[in-house]
Formats: C-alpha cells, sequence, structure tokens
C-alpha cells in the first residue's frame, strides 16, 4: 500500500497513517521542498526504529497552482499501486 499524506505543519498528521498502517510507501505532498526531505528522513527513521521500512519520499507542488497539483497527483496514481489518500491535514488547495 501507498498512502499519499498531504503535507501539515502538526507531525502527527503526517506520520500518523504510517504508524498505523505500516505501508510499504508515504508521498508526502507539499510545496516546501527542504521542509518535505528533512521530514521525510525523519519519519523514515522513527518507523525504522520501531522495525518498519516503510519508504517515505516526497513531492514538491506548488500550492497555488491546481492544474500542477492534479498533474502531479494523477502522475502518481499512474505509477503506484494500491494508493490511500490521507486527508487528515495539508493545505485546501491539495484537498480540492
Amino acid at each position: 500500500m501507498t498512502i499519499i499524506e498531504f503535507y501539515d505543519k502538526a507531525s502527527i498528521e503526517n506520520i500518523a497513517g504510517a504508524l498505523l498502517c505500516a505501508p510499504a510507501k508515504v508521498i508526502l505532498v507539499g510545496d516546501k521542498r527542504k521542509q518535505l526531505e528533512r521530514s521525510a528522513r525523519t519519519y523514515a527513521d522513527v518507523l525504522a526504529a520501531r522495525g518498519a521500512s516503510t519508504e517515505f519520499v516526497y513531492r514538491s507542488i506548488n500550492k497555488n497552482n491546481i492544474n500542477d497539483i492534479v498533474t502531479v497527483i494523477s502522475e502518481i496514481l499512474e505509477n503506484e499501486e494500491d494508493c490511500v489518500f490521507d486527508i487528515s491535514g495539508g493545505e485546501d488547495t491539495y484537498l480540492v
């Protein structure tokens, strides 16, 4: 399973799905690349310490460009199997 996680400033919103579901991969979607990169490493380390081998990756998308959001999310859905969206956090434009 792949969880598509819309990045939120509240860390618990970003990692809760991975802790509960033990997916093979989590894709963090947000607009601040450095913050996403740093969080992906941190969350992977937290899960690895619990014995999980969840891969964390990120996709940086301009939160003000709906066309880019649709394009990137469509790409993710075409390339990943068994996707689940976690809509418990994130920017409103991503959730649209």
